[in-house]
C-alpha cells in the first residue's frame, strides 16, 4: 500500500510516518509534500500509484482542500489536523476519517481498519454507503486538544494530554500540568468538561476534573467516597463525590 503524506510540519510528518510503520509495516510512505503546489505536481508527474492520502488541512501555501480543485483524487483520504472546525468540509470531499493532533497509535489503527474494510468491499455500493454516512455527520463530535492558559499577562497553549487536573480554587479555574506547573484559565469548569474527551478525563466533583493518567492511587473511604492521590501535588484534596463513585469506577476500569 503506497501512502502520500501532505504535511508542512516536519515533527508531525515524522510522527505520522513512525505510527504508520508501527501499525502497518508493509505500507510504504512514498513521499511527504509540504504544500498544495508540490502535492499537485507530485500527483500529476509521479508514476507511482497512491493508495491512501494523509493530509494536514493548514499546509505551507494554503488549505489542502484546494488540492481537490486542481487534481482528481479517488483514493481514500485521511485528514490530520490540530483543528476540529473543518470536519464537515473534510467529509464533503469524501474523506474516510479525520484525526486530530497530537496523533495517537489508536487513531492510526482505526484509520487502517476503515481502509481495509473499504478495500475488501465486494461492491462500489458499500463504499458509497460509507461516504454517505460520513457526509451525514453534521453533528460530528471532536474534543479540544489545546487550551490557552494565562501566565503573566499572556496566553500560552497547552496540550490536553499534558494536563493532569483542572481545579477551581477560590473561584478561579486553574490548570495543573504533568510537570506540576499551575496556570489560570479563562473558562468555566462546566465549559471545560464539554471540551474534553470523556475517555481521558473525569469530573470527580463540582471543583475538579482529572486526567486518567493523573490518578496515582485511590482509597475507598468509610463514607462511600473515594480519595484520589494524584501524580502531582495540588492544593485541593481530591475526593470523588459519593454520587459519582459508580461512574468513576466504571471510567477507571475501561
Amino acid at each position: 500500500m503506497n501512502i502520500l503524506i501532505v504535511e508542512d510540519e516536519p515533527k508531525s510528518a515524522r510522527l505520522l510516518v513512525e505510527l504508520i510503520k508501527i501499525v502497518k509495516p508493509d505500507c510504504k510512505v512514498v513521499a511527504v509534500c509540504a504544500g498544495i503546489e508540490d502535492t499537485v505536481a507530485f500527483i500529476k508527474d509521479e508514476n507511482t500509484p497512491i493508495d491512501v492520502y494523509f493530509m494536514d488541512i493548514h499546509v505551507s501555501d494554503g488549505m489542502s482542500f484546494e488540492i481537490f480543485n486542481r487534481v482528481k483524487i479517488e483514493q481514500p483520504v485521511v485528514f490530520c489536523t490540530a483543528y476540529d472546525e473543518y470536519a464537515i468540509n473534510a467529509f464533503k470531499v469524501d474523506a474516510i476519517d479525520y484525526i486530530l493532533k497530537p496523533f495517537q497509535q489508536h487513531d492510526i489503527e482505526r484509520v487502517f481498519v476503515k481502509i481495509i474494510k473499504i478495500q475488501n468491499s465486494s461492491s462500489r455500493i458499500q463504499f458509497e454507503e460509507i461516504e454517505k454516512t460520513n457526509r451525514m455527520l453534521t453533528n460530528f463530535k471532536s474534543y479540544t486538544n489545546t487550551f490557552l492558559v494565562d501566565f503573566r499577562g499572556k496566553k500560552y497553549p497547552i496540550q490536553s494530554h499534558d494536563i493532569t487536573v483542572f481545579c477551581i480554587e477560590e473561584g478561579v479555574v486553574y490548570v495543573y500540568t504533568n510537570e506540576n506547573k499551575k496556570y489560570s484559565i479563562s473558562k468555566t469548569i462546566d465549559t471545560i468538561e464539554t471540551l474534553l474527551d470523556p475517555d481521558l478525563f473525569f469530573r470527580i466533583n463540582r471543583q475538579i476534573i482529572i486526567n486518567r493518567w493523573g490518578v496515582q492511587a485511590i482509597k475507598y473511604l468509610d463514607n462511600r467516597k473515594i480519595f484520589i492521590k494524584p501524580t502531582i501535588e495540588i492544593k485541593e484534596e481530591i475526593i470523588v463525590s459519593r454520587l459519582r463513585v459508580p461512574a468513576f469506577n466504571k471510567w477507571l476500569n475501561t
